[in-house]
């Protein structure tokens, strides 16, 4: 993830357009262990979403907030932004005119949603790629879904009192969220949960499941591959693999690595070919595949 000096600008503009404006950033702990301390700075708050002490096994591992100061300064907290240049998702940057104690009660109570059976789970809005989902984010390419997963009034909720949000891709793309949108209506908290809703968010964590399975358990299938290509990858091959119906996570997997492990002989083996071909015509079950392949 970088910071350009396009996207710096950007930020100091909104600044300059808005002098009351205080800059917060979500930190993601279990995704980069170096946040939140990273961009602490003294005098500043951070704080825990989930309200656990600070260095607690727990606030180790889940997101925090933390104030910024004005991109106008350029301190270590922007500078630790814009340097970080892994393609890692691990922060959102919000302006708006709530002080640290409004705004931290305000996303708190926002980390917890409940399912269609009325059992409370995490909204997990601090995570990147699920914010872009749940907000239908429409010039994030790299989104397995789409979205928007949330409703309007849902969204509307999530966003009350927020001018600004922006967030970074798995490819370090600055994405700018709408949060201007119409407001009359806002969803009570706990969010609630349709199946439908559910079904998405399970759906949109597949990519990052297979892909922690075969970087921890088959890595050098995909060793070749450079880090900011293999979600992509994933994403590709688990589309075909929903032309012929799989959906265990055990069938998913398996496709995939038969995907990384014969490439391009896919296209160029005859035997290969065939196998494949028979796959999609349905005239072969994939649990035979294996039997079909050299």
């Amino acid at each position: 993830m970088n910071i350009s000096s396009r996207d710096h600008h950007i930020f100091e503009e909104v600044a300059r357009g808005n002098g009351l404006l205080r800059w917060y950033a979500i930190a993601d702990s279990a995704q980069q262990k170096a946040l939140p301390f990273a961009i602490q700075q003294p005098g500043f708050k951070a704080r825990c979403l989930f309200d656990s002490s600070q260095r607690s096994p727990v606030a180790a591992q889940t997101p925090h907030l933390a104030e910024i100061g004005s991109p106008l300064n350029k301190n270590a907290a922007w500078r630790w932004i814009s340097n970080h240049r892994r393609v890692e998702a691990c922060i959102t940057v919000i302006a708006t005119e709530l002080d640290f104690k409004c705004l931290w009660n305000h996303l708190s109570i926002c980390t917890e949603c409940t399912l269609p059976d009325g059992d409370a789970i995490f909204l997990a809005f601090w995570d990147p790629a699920v914010l872009g989902s749940l907000i239908g984010q429409p010039d994030d390419h790299t989104l397995h879904v789409k979205g928007p997963v949330l409703r309007s009034a849902q969204k509307n909720a999530l966003f009350r009192n927020l001018k600004n949000w922006w967030y970074w891709d798995r490819l370090g793309t600055t994405h700018s969220i709408d949060v201007t949108e119409n407001k009359a209506t806002y969803e009570a908290f706990p969010i609630r949960l349709s199946q439908d809703q559910v079904d998405d968010l399970v759906e949109g964590s597949v990519p990052d499941h297979i892909l922690y399975y075969i970087e921890s358990n088959q890595p050098t299938l995909i060793s070749d591959f450079a880090p900011s290509h293999r979600y992509e990858f994933i994403v590709q091959s688990l589309a075909k693999a929903r032309e012929i119906e799989l959906s265990s996570m055990k069938d998913l997997v398996n496709f995939v690595c038969l995907k990384l492990i014969y490439r391009k002989r896919i296209h160029q083996e005859k035997i290969v070919i065939d196998a494949f071909e028979k796959l999609f015509r349905r005239e072969l079950a994939f649990h035979d595949l294996i039997d079909q392949l050299p």
